[in-house]
């Protein structure tokens, strides 16, 4: 990112330079995708009034703005902000159109298959701890369990079961692999 900063009918100061450079800097992280940037600050007095003029030159984008005050340090804010607020536009914009382009392809895939297939969405995650244990305690762990189910790892031959209570009031296991 490239600032330059012009002085115009008033005396060049460093101070306002880098409270211009400091403001403008934050515009980067709206258009990461928009390298190189270039921004051109024109700072100035007219009579009484102080006037901001801010150009953002970037990849396929030029974002302009200029504001006037009676104090050059308001201007800067002021032109800071609103370039700030359309390189966010900008942004949103971008991201609106990527999630149509996005829609689109998936209407496209859905006319192309014959049914749509429905995918079961995930309503909650739970963790659960795999103790050691045999079989015998795993059945303890399950009618004290209100769940109905225990998932372990069976000390006698290492492999994770699944051991569950039946609606008749046997059990099940699961073992897996």
């Amino acid at each position: 990112m490239n600032i330059s900063v012009t002085f115009r009918n008033m005396k060049p100061s460093e101070a306002v330079k880098d409270y211009a450079i400091k403001k403008l800097e934050k515009i980067k992280k709206f258009l990461p995708d928009a390298e190189p940037i270039e921004i051109h600050v024109v700072l100035g007095v007219e009579k009484h009034r102080h006037i901001a003029d801010v150009v953002v030159t970037a990849k396929d984008l030029t974002i302009s703005a200029k504001e006037e005050t009676e104090d050059i340090y308001s201007a800067i804010d002021l032109v800071a902000d609103s370039v700030e607020k359309q390189a966010k536009k900008h942004r949103e914009k971008i991201k609106t159109r990527k999630s149509n382009f996005r829609e689109v392809i998936q209407i496209k895939e859905g006319m192309l298959q014959e049914e749509p297939s429905e995918r079961p969405v995930v309503v909650r995650v739970e963790k659960i701890d795999m103790k050691p244990m045999t079989v015998d305690e795993a059945v303890l762990e399950v009618d004290s369990n209100p769940r109905g189910f225990v998932v372990f790892v069976n000390a006698e031959n290492g492999k994770v079961c699944v051991l569950y209570r039946k609606e008749d009031g046997s059990y099940g296991l699961y073992e897996v692999g």
